[in-house]
């Protein structure tokens, strides 16, 4: 029986991250800090030797795969980008400030008053 290892690796952060930016489908480029996720990320995988490499077709995510290749010195046989693996789309809310996003969006609190 053949068998395979899968490695996730989330996207490091971005511009938008930074301003607190909702963002599912809307891109940003990787932040300084996202760079260095990126580059940390590669230092705990350098033991492991990728075959195939897949990310979604948002650029954070192929900037994050890439940075993450070229850091392992890495081609694999198959190297490629999924829109099936694009996070939430949030529609409306993308680009929108998170913390307002999520205190207008709280269903009201329930009543406090004591039913007997």
């Amino acid at each position: 029986m053949n068998s395979f290892t899968v490695y996730l690796v989330r996207h490091g952060s971005t511009t938008l991250n930074s301003f607190n930016r909702m963002q599912g489908w809307i891109d940003s480029d990787l932040s300084d800090d996202g760079i260095q996720q990126a580059q940390q990320a590669a230092e705990k995988l350098q033991a492991v030797t990728f075959n195939r490499a897949f990310s979604s077709d948002l650029g954070r995510a192929v900037s994050t795969r890439n940075l993450i290749l070229d850091q392992l010195h890495q081609a694999p046989q198959e190297i490629d980008q999924l829109p099936e693996f694009r996070e939430v789309n949030f529609g409306f809310f993308e680009g929108l400030n998170s913390d307002d996003i999520w205190l207008v969006s709280q269903p009201p609190m329930a009543s406090t008053a004591k039913v007997t």
